[in-house]
């Protein structure tokens, strides 16, 4: 809250700011990962071109959708890029699904 106060960010301000500068100034302020960042962009500014590739949860939904079985993390990490391409548009949206997809596995595994 004081980063805010002394640097006089708004509401205003703040919804009005790109994409990346919210993740610099997220990061700069929390010292935090990437991900978190992501996290406010898509929950609390509402963004719809966000995809947070970061996410262990998203990770391991789209190992499941995708069938994504590597042990070369660049290649694992090119292959979820390239199905990102595809969800351009509204790639905050496809993390919803991804979330969901995670989510739904676990309580299907666990019965």
């Amino acid at each position: 809250m004081l980063f805010f106060v002394e640097h006089e960010i708004t509401d205003k301000i703040l919804h009005a700011m790109a994409d990346q500068e919210v993740l610099n100034m997220h990061i700069q302020i929390k010292m935090g990962r990437e991900v978190a960042s992501k996290m406010i962009l898509m929950f609390t500014l509402g963004r719809e071109k966000v995809f947070a590739v970061e996410d262990f949860g998203i990770q391991q939904a789209m190992a499941i959708l995708y069938g994504i079985q590597s042990v070369d993390k660049r290649q694992i990490k090119a292959q979820k890029l390239k199905q990102v391409e595809k969800w351009q548009s509204y790639p905050t949206y496809a993390c919803m699904y991804l979330w969901s997809i995670k989510y739904n596995c676990k309580k299907i595994t666990k019965t």
